[in-house]
């Protein structure tokens, strides 16, 4: 089974102290990235399924993991479009009885996650129930640091 995270490695989240209304102060030119950012996280809040981790794994690398249990992967949408990984998932449901409890939830969703530039899906698989999308931010040549000589 392939993991994001190594078993020998934890996960450290990155949290911040800060509000968009304290960066809008020092920042110029943004408003747009700002308001992306508001309009995520609003409509983030309110959704919470299905559960999701976001991992670092490098400077560069990254993994977003989903729990979808109940889902096969012809049932999944991931769309990568101008900075925005929307990940669906439509549910048709087949009872084959009635429920004495449900516990396992099959709801549709969707998930929105806004990527920094020049960050593009690498490729996704889907295990046990769990799918992984693993992205790489790989700056073009002319982004990249150069060191000048002096002459």
């Amino acid at each position: 089974m392939s993991r994001l995270v190594p078993s020998n490695q934890t996960y450290t989240p990155i949290t911040t102290t800060w509000s968009l209304p304290q960066i809008d102060s020092w920042t110029v030119g943004f408003d747009r990235h700002w308001k992306l950012l508001e309009d995520l996280h609003s409509s983030t809040t309110k959704n919470t399924y299905p559960p999701y981790n976001i991992l670092k794994m490098s400077d560069e690398s990254y993994g977003v993991e989903l729990a979808l249990a109940g889902f096969n992967k012809d049932e999944i949408e991931i769309v990568h479009h101008n900075g925005i990984l929307k990940i669906s998932g439509k549910k048709d449901v087949e009872v084959l009885g009635s429920f004495v409890h449900k516990g396992i939830a099959t709801r549709d969703f969707e998930h929105q996650f806004a990527l920094a530039d020049y960050v593009e899906v690498k490729s996704a698989t889907f295990e046990d129930g769990i799918l992984r999308i693993y992205l790489k931010q790989e700056l073009p040549e002319e982004k990249r640091p150069k060191t000048v000589k002096i002459q």
